[in-house]
């Protein structure tokens, strides 16, 4: 028994068979079959321990892929979720509102640049910027920088109450207390961030604290707003962002997975350009996949640009300005330039903007024919071949057509019943073909999956099962 799991050993008497599949799932030994599903690879059968297993040998890659890939469309998940959206919309639109009436009481003033408005206004975008950040990467400080926030516009549209009309006083007052409620008693925002473990960072002390203090001097004071000229907005935005490059190449060369690896990031001109390289055991592969990846690639290229809202600074400026785009450069463990993507300012406006993205039908479809023109470099299941993969004509379901072969008859297909098929598709294969795009790109746009099965020696024999949205949804949040 070799690098036995204590998390899953520990206090395991009276094993249930699920919970000695959840061990054999991250064994080397592990093999998967069409008709039984996750067997041992030594003795061919289910696994029959009782307490331990003295066979097993931990696959580290495997339980770090199977965490990963659940961990990320979990994340996915949530991101598509009601309670995303408008926790980032209400501060992004809070942020917008605030530096929009700022910006009108131009034209400024040097001594504007050095005036207390001018400084809580740096306050302001930090926090916003900040709230954003923490609450994707769940830090602990996310919820209370929100509330602040809603604090701050409520109390900037307390003026309302004597000089405005009913909608602006809703508008400006009820909007900020309904976020407020909503972050306090949101059964989705509690689940994400749990109560309990809630804090202030030192850091963020100090700015509340400071932020604080350079209010009261505004309410005593006259309020000015301030705006930087466009050619040192410029200036300032190309050294923000050689300076986000210099930091990130720090942190490479680093692996992404099996096929390639992040090589480097810097500013080309008014391009962004993400450097990745194929690992040489993809030489082989390229020149089929090339077509396949190239087609995909603009998917890619949606997912990682909404993806770089987690990079505070970075979307900022891409978003804020009209000048820098996104490239992402592809190479051959050789050098040779395979793929080549640029993703203009505009593009990245609109993507974020839109608050997400759904794939196209006829995009899908072309996809899914690259797609099946490689289908033979992929590895599917001991006595199961994948033929084809198509779309059906309402775009909501993604068909996959299966052949099962290996000297099946009649008597031993009948066994197969749709129940059984289900539960191995939902306990076996579905979650092994998580991180195939093709899958990956399904369950981002909320498809149902149909696996369509026939028998290469029974040509008579065919079994259908159909997966819906809500049943591996629920699997991903186990």
């Amino acid at each position: 028994m070799r690098n036995m799991p204590l998390d899953i050993h520990k206090n395991t008497k009276h094993m249930t068979l699920e919970e000695k599949l959840k061990v054999c799932s991250i064994c080397k030994n592990r093999k998967h079959s069409i008709k039984e599903g996750l067997i041992c690879g030594k003795t061919g059968t289910k696994p029959e321990f009782a307490d331990e297993c003295p066979d097993f040998d931990i696959d580290i890659a495997e339980q770090e892929r199977l965490k990963k890939n659940t961990a990320e469309l979990a994340e996915a998940d949530h991101r598509r979720s009601g309670a995303f959206g408008f926790y980032i919309g209400f501060i992004a639109a809070g942020a917008l509102a605030f530096i929009m009436t700022f910006l009108a009481y131009a034209p400024f003033t040097l001594a504007d640049l050095l005036s207390l408005p001018f400084l809580f206004a740096i306050f302001y975008v930090y926090f916003s910027a900040y709230a954003i950040y923490a609450y994707i990467e769940k830090r602990s400080d996310a919820i209370f920088i929100a509330k602040y926030l809603s604090v701050i516009l409520f109390l900037a549209g307390l003026p309302t109450l004597f000089t405005g009309n009913l909608t602006d006083i809703i508008f400006n007052l009820g909007v900020p207390v309904g976020f407020f409620l909503f972050l306090s008693y949101s059964k989705e925002i509690n689940k994400r961030m749990p109560k309990e473990e809630r804090k202030l960072t030192k850091l963020n002390k100090i700015m509340v604290i400071l932020s604080i203090i350079v209010q009261v001097f505004l309410f005593i004071g006259d309020f000015r707003g301030t705006e930087l000229n466009a050619a040192t907005v410029m200036d300032s935005d190309e050294k923000i962002l050689k300076e986000i490059c210099k930091q990130q190449k720090e942190t490479l060369p680093r692996n992404l997975n099996e096929e390639f690896y992040w090589a480097d990031m810097r500013l080309n001109g008014d391009v962004v350009e993400f450097i990745y390289v194929y690992n040489e055991g993809m030489t082989p592969a390229l020149g089929e996949l090339a077509e396949l990846i190239n087609k995909y690639r603009s998917e890619i290229a949606k997912e990682d640009t909404w993806a770089i809202r987690n990079q505070d600074q970075l979307i900022d400026i891409l978003a804020d300005t009209n000048r820098y785009g996104i490239r992402y450069k592809y190479y051959s463990p050789d050098g040779k330039l395979v793929l080549d993507l640029l993703v203009p300012n505009s593009e990245i406006k609109r993507m974020i903007s839109q608050g997400g993205y759904t794939t196209r039908r006829s995009d899908f479809i072309s996809i899914l024919e690259s797609y099946n023109k490689i289908i033979h470099l992929i590895e599917f299941f001991d006595g199961c071949r994948l033929c084809k993969c198509s779309l059906s004509k309402d775009g909501k379901i993604l068909h996959y057509d299966l052949k099962l072969y290996g000297g099946d008859t009649a008597e031993s297909l009948a066994e197969l019943t749709p129940e059984h098929m289900r539960g191995q598709i939902m306990q076996v294969i579905l979650p092994n073909m998580l991180g195939d795009f093709v899958v990956d790109l399904a369950i981002r746009n909320q498809m149902s999956i149909s696996f369509n099965h026939t028998s290469e020696d029974v040509s008579s024999w065919s079994l259908n099962v159909l997966i819906e949205p809500h049943e591996y949804n629920q699997l991903l949040n186990q």
